[in-house]
């Protein structure tokens, strides 16, 4: 995997795959609904809301258990 994208990725669980994701050299996109600073000290691209627009050239979309799949 070279590139991933994480929905939710202020919460704690998933800006944790972050990090990990990170150290292994994976590309990471995200989104939350509140982005703060959790994600932001990630130094990754975060957008607010989520949104098919957000996609780019992910090949893996996270998407938490909280998150609706529609």
């Amino acid at each position: 995997m070279k590139r991933a994208h994480i929905m939710g990725i202020e919460g704690v669980g998933m800006s944790a795959l972050a990090r990990l994701l990170l150290a292994e050299g994976v590309g990471i996109t995200g989104c939350d609904l509140a982005p703060g600073a959790r994600a932001q000290a990630l130094g990754v691209p975060v957008f607010p809301g989520h949104d098919p627009g957000h996609l780019g050239e992910e090949e893996v979309l996270v998407v938490p258990t909280p998150v609706p799949l529609d």
